[in-house]
């Protein structure tokens, strides 16, 4: 039996780019409708019954929150992916307390939300889905328990936190970092309180990171992460590493000196760029992590890495091309890239004109 998903958005553009921007029955999966609003949606899940709901959460009429609510209560083992942008932190704290499986930007790529929706696949219940599409009043009273817990990180430590990351004292830093996730929490509480909690002090540190002229899109794949995680331990790991980070990439905004690293990487990119090559694999290669990599790459080059590197295939491109040796396709897999309509498309918006229409001007 094909996994059902519906698609719930109130913007018709990202709707249809999902539905027609993807080959589902490659994967196995049916698209069983798509619903403009949370009540159709309400009404769309009901009647479809499908495996897995994909759903924005600003939506007129009812909004997203509410129909996830209903939703779990009704279908406590139906899978939702939330779809939402960056700023939406106080709405998806919420769904997250709601028991959402997972959270992607809305303008992601289809490969990733394709991923994740695999991921999410895997984990269906084995059973029929008329079997286990059943109310559950357990799960009712565990969903308006979740507001009422108590959290661990407060006000006035975070503040100290703040003041201690402004300044010149790591060890302070890090010792209030310590405190905020101890080793192990002194109350009971349920995982997907714990992961708002740290949803909220990410979202804090990003907007950090923005006031001092940092980009707070590099850590756009923040909550994705912290969904990810099954455990408190895992989650703190996760924490220590976006603190370093965030330590880092302050010292820089004010006005650290030029990075070694950085042309080390533009090095690789200069001797790799026909390879298949990401930003984890310079990261790894150069000792630093995915996200501060990609923001000290920018800060020093005043490029993305991506752009960095389109340019440099494109420059390669350029003296292939005026060669007239290869066909335009040969020469676009020479220099890195494998899909030739893509890399017409970057060389076009990059040169002005096509590698055909370069190679014969």
């Amino acid at each position: 039996m094909k996994t059902r998903i519906i698609v719930i958005d109130d913007e018709l553009f990202v709707r249809k780019g999902i539905i027609t921007g993807v080959d589902w029955d490659k994967y196995d999966i049916e698209i069983a409708g798509e619903a403009a609003d949370g009540v159709s949606g309400l009404s769309l899940i009901k009647k479809e019954q499908p495996h897995i709901v994909v759903t924005d959460i600003r939506m007129p009429r009812m909004n997203g929150m509410d129909m996830i609510k209903e939703c779990k209560v009704l279908y406590p083992s139906i899978k939702i992916l939330v779809l939402s942008v960056l700023e939406d932190y106080g709405t998806l704290r919420k769904a997250i307390q709601l028991g959402v499986d997972d959270y992607i930007h809305k303008l992601t790529h289809p490969d990733d939300l394709i991923n994740v929706l695999l991921k999410m696949k895997e984990n269906l219940p084995k059973e029929p889905a008329g079997n286990y599409y059943k109310k559950d009043k357990k799960s009712i009273m565990a969903i308006e328990g979740l507001e009422s817990q108590p959290t661990f990180i407060s006000g006035d430590i975070w503040k100290r936190y703040q003041n201690a990351l402004e300044g010149n004292d790591e060890q302070s830093a890090m010792d209030l970092f310590h405190k905020i996730f101890p080793e192990e929490l002194h109350q009971a509480k349920e995982l997907s309180a714990v992961k708002s909690e740290v949803c909220q002090w990410a979202s804090q540190c990003i907007q950090f990171v923005k006031e001092w002229g940092g980009n707070p899109h590099l850590f756009q794949n923040a909550y994705e992460e912290i969904l990810q995680k099954e455990s408190y331990p895992s989650l703190k790991e996760w924490c220590m590493g976006l603190h370093s980070v965030l330590w880092e990439m302050l010292q820089e905004l004010k006005g650290g000196p030029k990075r070694a690293e950085i042309e080390k990487a533009k090095e690789y990119i200069h001797l790799h760029y026909m390879d298949h090559i990401k930003i984890p694999d310079i990261a790894k290669n150069i000792g630093l992590s995915e996200t501060y990599f990609s923001f000290l790459f920018t800060k020093e080059t005043g490029k993305t890495f991506i752009t960095y590197l389109q340019e440099k295939r494109v420059e390669e491109a350029k003296q292939l091309l005026r060669k007239r040796m290869l066909p335009w396709v040969q020469v676009g897999e020479k220099v890195g890239f494998e899909n030739p309509k893509y890399f017409a498309k970057v060389f076009k918006k990059h040169i002005g004109m096509t590698p055909v229409q370069y190679q014969g001007k």
